[in-house]
């Protein structure tokens, strides 16, 4: 009512003067009644609406209302422009225009708000935005019904309600941070089990998730946690836009280098991991330049520019083929990435792409890539190229390649054989297949397997297993080979083998069981089994006999004998047996190569017409037979070898002869030794001299030297008096010149040591080239070259058999820092009078590859290789 003047009551009419009586009097019931009755009289009624409003909206009023105070202000604006002209100009002088109403409304607007504030509800707030769409305090309104609406989310904490804030209010302050809440809980509900099926499906529904790089992560930890490179390819191929890509082909590329035939998927290789493939072709060397060491391959290009302050004396000699370089703080791969950052002072190689590095108590596990996996760990191995098992206080504990947890104990040991994973814990082993400990870390689940006291991986990828008496045999899905029975069970080329007190059990490969056994005897591929105390030999294939009944039955080497009373059988393979009357004996003679013959000796009566005193003597022959059971001949010795090809040494009271595979005599029995056959040639020894059989001319140099002799094209190096000689395969002298050591170098020239220096000879010209030499150093001595580093007086070069002379004998000192099938030489000249030192590296052909030029020893010192 403070809002009504004097003019107010003069003016008005009749019926709002009677309410302003009424009001002053707080008749606020009567004033109602006395307004509604002139606005039903007169619907267009600006003033009665007016006192309304001023009626509900004061306070004193028992009936105080502000929506209906709101309403009649808002009734009042709206009949206003359906005023007369003459009534506006009557109610200005009261006086009331849209000013009034317009601040009336204010007023109410402000106690309106004040009011739902009390309330702070987002209900409230919103039906106080609707009813009041004029209000200055809309901004106001719309931030706290916000605020209100966002922390109603937050306290119910779903994705959902935050999903449902973003949808009613997606331009609120707090919109962001809803979003944020909203990606997070999204991600995490969706995920919540961890597995491979939910980051997918996640990754896959929501592309546009802001965790995308930690479930492309997780996806990849998990899609690869098997270690098997077939997972690995299938991730690339998936996911070829993944933030893990690179992790993915740097753990690969180290798998597939594992393998003795590597194949990489170039689809998948960087820059980077071709480089190193092509470094890893052939060896690096160092060179010092500017006080630094670098690294240059054996083309002479450099790899490692000159940035290493000290280098180690074992790379110095160069021939580097380790694709890691230990230098002091740090570890570098052949291409000069950091591998590593730090002091080592030992490093292993576990495989599979990962280093054992060592500082102090500590073992550093890294992956060749950089990574590093544990900064510290008392030990560490990989287990079948599969995992890493890092041990910490006396456990040992399972990760992925990736580095992710496997199986969350730690367990006292553990072992793994192809898909087969073994883990002790409490002197009880467990066994898992490569799929159940893949399903395991993906379940977060532990291990509930089977326990046994004692497991032996097989050969074949089978498991023994023993608890308690009771022996298992499993494959490697776990499954039952053999069951569980007391016996033992050992392994045999055929299958297994069990034993136990009732007697023997055979067994094939896929664990059928044959017929038990009083004795077993096995020497592959013959098994040879005792029933009912007879022997026979036994088809484990087909699981039954192969021969007769025998007394006995003996392995000689690969042949199986068997032996009856009257009679010994020689089983020679599968298909030939031979039988013999008693008494007989058989023996094995190993031969050169994969041959194998046996020596039978049986006794035969003389031959007819032969003097005897007693008719019914027998002569003891020795027959000699080849795998296939082919008699090559019958002859009287005492021992037989095999000396190669079609010949053999026979023995006769402690002399020695050759014979050939018909048994003719080819050297007679009167040499103290006689060698295997070496390059159709055989060493003879006879009364402390050497002599030399050629098997193909059939050429015989009789023993006279007093060292081995040496052949050589058509001539033979012969040692007497203390020179060498040559002669032809006749024993003719062939040249008058003597030597005190020949090497033969090339078809037409050998070196040849006279008065301590060599030179080289050529045999057929007898002319001597090259003299002076002091010291020869072979750096290759194959058939298809021989090259050596040569030292004349107090210089060095490089001599070929085929090339000649690769480096001139110019050089102080000359060492070969590359390998034999691929020299690279490190050569040095002092110029002594400048005091300066010119090294130059050399390719195997002489090519001049770098040159460096060192003010003083010291510098030199530095890069010399310590070992020459």
């Amino acid at each position: 009512m403070f809002l009504i003047g004097e003019n107010f009551a003069q003016v008005a009419g009749a019926p709002e003067r009677a309410a302003m009586k009424s009001l002053r009097k707080k008749g606020w019931e009567k004033a109602e009644t006395q307004l509604r009755k002139s606005i039903r009289k007169d619907s267009v009624n600006v003033p009665s609406r007016y006192l309304l409003s001023a009626c509900f909206f004061n306070r004193e009023n028992p009936a105080y209302n502000l929506d209906s105070a709101y309403s009649y202000v808002m009734g009042a604006l709206k009949d206003l422009p359906l005023t007369s002209l003459k009534e506006r100009e009557r109610m200005k002088r009261m006086p009331l225009d849209s000013n009034v109403l317009v601040n009336l409304r204010v007023s109410i607007d402000s106690a309106a708000f004040e009011a739902v504030r009390l309330v702070n509800t987002e209900e409230a707030f919103i039906r106080y935005l609707k009813e009041h769409p004029f209000t200055r305090q809309r901004q106001a309104a719309t931030d706290l019904r916000d605020e209100v609406a966002y922390l109603h989310a937050a306290t119910v904490n779903t994705y959902e309600a935050f999903l449902e804030f973003l949808k009613k209010y997606p331009q609120a302050a707090k919109a962001p941070m809803a979003r944020t809440k909203y990606d997070r809980l999204l991600y995490e509900t969706l995920t919540k089990d961890k597995r491979l099926v939910s980051f997918e499906n996640f990754l896959r529904n929501y592309p546009e998730t802001p965790f995308r790089r930690e479930i492309e992560q997780n996806i990849f930890e998990l899609f690869t946690l098997s270690g098997e490179v077939e997972r690995y390819i299938s991730f690339l191929q998936l996911y070829p836009a993944s933030t893990q890509v690179k992790r993915a082909n740097d753990i690969l590329f180290h798998l597939l280098q594992e393998r003795d035939d590597p194949q990489t998927p170039g689809l998948y290789l960087s820059d980077s991991l071709q480089n190193i493939i092509r470094l890893q072709e052939n060896y690096i060397v160092p060179f010092l330049r500017n006080d630094r060491f670098g690294f240059m391959d054996h083309e002479g290009k450099e790899i490692i520019p000159p940035t290493i302050e000290a280098l180690g004396d074992d790379y110095k000699c160069g021939n580097i083929t380790e694709d890691i370089l230990v230098l002091p703080g740090r570890v570098l791969a052949r291409d000069g990435h950091v591998v590593y950052t730090g002091e080592v002072e030992e490093a292993d190689d576990l495989g599979a792409g990962f280093l054992k590095l060592t500082s102090g108590n500590c073992r550093v596990v890294v992956h060749k890539s950089g990574r590093v996996f544990t900064p510290c760990t008392a030990d560490a191995r990989i287990l079948g190229n599969r995992f890493l098992s890092l041990q910490r206080n006396d456990q040992w504990y399972i990760y992925s390649l990736t580095g992710r947890p496997i199986l969350q104990q730690g367990w006292d040991a553990v072992m793994m054989d192809h898909n087969v994973l073994a883990l002790k814990k409490k002197n009880k082993w467990h066994l898992l297949t490569l799929q159940q400990v893949v399903a395991l870390a993906d379940e977060q689940r532990t291990v509930t397997s089977d326990a046994y006291d004692e497991i032996k991986f097989l050969p074949g990828g089978l498991v023994s297993a023993s608890a308690g008496d009771s022996r298992i045999i499993l494959n490697q899905t776990l499954g039952e080979i053999i069951s569980r029975s007391r016996q033992e069970i050992v392994p045999t080329f055929f299958g297994f083998m069990g034993r136990s007190y009732e007697g023997y059990s055979i067994y094939d490969r896929a664990g059928k069981q044959a017929s038990a056994f009083e004795q077993v005897k096995l020497s592959e591929p013959w098994t040879a089994v005792r029933k009912d105390g007879a022997w026979h030999l036994f088809d484990t294939s087909l699981q039954q006999y192969k021969s007769p009944a025998y007394d006995s039955i003996r392995f000689e080497g690969p042949f199986a004998v068997g032996v009856k009373a009257d009679t010994l059988s020689v089983y020679f393979n599968e298909h030939t047996t031979i039988g013999f009357p008693r008494p007989a004996k058989a023996l094995f003679i190993p031969g050169k190569d994969s041959t194998s013959f046996l020596c039978v000796e049986t006794a035969e009566a003389p031959a007819s017409g032969k003097a005897s005193r007693n008719r019914k003597a027998t002569e003891v022959v020795k027959s000699l037979y080849n795998r296939q059971g082919k008699k090559l001949f019958t002859a009287s010795f005492d021992q037989v070898q095999h000396a190669g090809r079609d010949l053999f040494i026979v023995h006769k009271k402690e002399k020695k002869g050759l014979t050939d595979a018909e048994g003719k005599t080819v050297l007679p029995v009167e040499y103290d030794a006689i060698g295997s056959v070496t390059d159709n040639v055989v060493s003879l020894l006879k009364a402390m001299k050497f002599g030399l059989y050629h098997t193909e001319r059939e050429k015989l140099i009789k023993p006279q030297s007093d060292k081995n002799l040496i052949p050589f094209m058509d001539l033979v190096a012969v040692y007497r008096d203390g020179q060498y000689h040559l002669v032809d395969w006749n024993g003719r002298p062939a040249d008058k010149t003597t030597f005190e050591e020949i090497r033969f170098w090339n078809d037409t020239a050998a070196l040849i040591k006279v008065n301590q220096l060599w030179s080289l000879y050529d045999i057929r010209s007898k002319e001597v080239s090259m003299p002076g030499i002091r010291n020869i150093h072979m750096v290759r001595d194959a058939p298809d070259e021989k090259v050596a580093i040569v030292q004349r007086d107090n210089a060095y070069g490089v001599l070929s058999n085929k090339r000649g002379t690769v480096i001139p004998i110019t050089f102080s000192d000359l060492v070969n820092i590359g390998s034999a099938e691929e020299p690279m030489y490190f050569t040095e000249k002092h110029v002594t009078e400048a005091s300066i030192f010119v090294v130059i590296y050399y390719d195997k052909n002489g090519k001049l590859l770098r040159r460096e030029v060192y003010d003083n020893a010291d510098d030199y010192e530095k890069i010399y290789c310590p070992d020459n």
